[in-house]
């Protein structure tokens, strides 16, 4: 009975520290979206409340109940009336540090979800509550079906093209073209899902492109530091952020983007005019089937969490086929595994499963979208298999062991808390 009872205490002790962490995690989404990590991770000595405040902008009464459970929390360190972020914590908290993750961003995600709670909530209960979505899920539904629209055309529809918001193009006032993803500029309404993946996908390429995804290709960053004139390739540039940060990095690369989306393409090529770089430039095209002039065109190509939305097999073939003999492809993903028991064993295991509950099984409930874990597509080729939004590591490695490459290798990156890195050379 006392061994029982232990384990029921101890249980119980870790359920609580769940809750507690839960509420915490709306404190750091609300220190993300506010701007009251920025302000705090912007002085070198300790404040007071009303000096953050007038920092932040964020009205003084808000910020005392904030800054009691952040503090509360060890998020934030306190000298009486006085408060500060340590340097070591800043990087985990402010999208300012290349190369770190900022967690607090991530955070922001499980805030968005609390809008889809209840619509979640009924239709677990109700078979017929199909169509009675509501304004968000409608909203997404319709991205979600031109984006797939957009993506067969041709006949090569595959019955998934899910564009999930890898970023909407609305600016946060973070200082990044938040352009990794596919839809039109400024809709992802505040707060809600797709806005999170906008904050997160402009810091994923605001922090990660230049110092991060480039320094894993060795052989690549030898070229562009010796300032060859390297021909690249993105698949999937939305907006273009990738590219124009590439560009003004390495000025003698030549950058294409590529993307399925004219609309993508058009605000690309509209940032790019405003930027003056003359080695960067942006086309609609589809990576199943790649122009057919393109054969051997490019030295490097690389894709930012974009292949789930393609054909596998055909489209590492088309990017394979248009890199030059010794080039290499730069592949980003969410990091999955194709069973249960493998995705339990991951630290944003639990992460996989909640976005798949609370919002793309939704969009498949609305009647138009084409997402959810249950919901799997395989077009025949092993390696294929999309479940739901994710393109596991096993079927990663199928699909790359069967295209043309010769070899890959994956990534290992210190800070990514779901993305995993291949490079494969061809």
């Amino acid at each position: 009975m006392a061994a029982e009872r232990n384990m029921q205490l101890e249980f119980s002790d870790k359920i609580s520290q769940v809750v507690s962490n839960g509420y915490l995690s709306l404190a750091l989404a609300l220190g993300h979206k506010s701007g009251l990590f920025a302000a705090l991770a912007s002085f070198d000595e300790p404040k007071s409340c009303q000096e953050i405040s007038e920092a932040s902008g964020c009205k003084q009464s808000y910020v005392k109940e904030w800054l009691g459970a952040v503090v509360a929390g060890g998020i934030v360190d306190s000298t009486g009336d006085k408060y500060f972020i340590p340097p070591h914590r800043r990087p985990a908290l402010t999208q300012e540090t290349p190369g770190s993750c900022n967690f607090a961003c991530h955070a922001f995600g499980v805030a968005t979800m609390t809008k889809s709670f209840n619509k979640t909530l009924e239709l677990m209960r109700h078979s017929d509550s199909k169509d009675e979505t509501n304004e968000e899920t409608k909203q997404a539904s319709s991205h979600e079906e031109h984006r797939h629209e957009q993506q067969t055309e041709k006949g090569h529809s595959h019955g998934h093209g899910h564009g999930h918001g890898h970023g909407h193009g609305h600016d946060h006032g973070h200082g990044h073209d938040h352009g990794h993803g596919h839809g039109d500029a400024g809709d992802a309404e505040e707060g809600s899902v797709m806005d999170w993946y906008t904050d997160w996908s402009a810091d994923f390429v605001g922090s990660h492109m230049i110092s991060t995804v480039v320094p894993a290709n060795k052989d690549l960053q030898a070229l562009l530091d010796k300032g060859a004139s390297v021909s690249v390739l993105e698949i999937g540039c939305g907006f273009g952020a990738a590219c124009l940060a590439l560009g003004k990095q390495y000025p003698n690369a030549s950058i294409l983007g590529t993307d399925v989306s004219d609309e993508s393409v058009k605000m690309a090529q509209t940032t790019l005019e405003k930027t003056g770089l003359k080695n960067v430039s942006f086309q609609v095209a589809n990576a199943n089937e790649l122009p057919s002039d393109w054969t051997e065109k490019f030295d490097h190509a690389f894709a930012m969490k974009v292949m789930h939305h393609t054909i596998p097999s055909k489209a590492l073939n088309e990017i394979c086929r248009s890199l030059k003999p010794g080039g290499t492809f730069t592949m980003v993903e969410i990091d999955s595994r194709k069973t249960l028991a493998g995705n339990s064993k991951l630290k944003h295991g639990t992460w996989l499963y909640i976005m798949s509950l609370m919002y793309f099984v939704p969009l498949e409930e609305s009647g138009t979208g084409h997402h959810g874990s249950h919901f799997e597509h395989s077009d025949g080729e092993e390696g294929d298999e999309i479940t739901g939004f994710l393109w596991s590591k096993e079927n990663i490695e199928k699909a790359v062991a069967r295209s043309g490459f010769k070899e890959y290798t994956e990534a290992k990156v210190p800070y990514w808390l779901f993305e995993s890195m291949y490079i494969c050379k061809k």
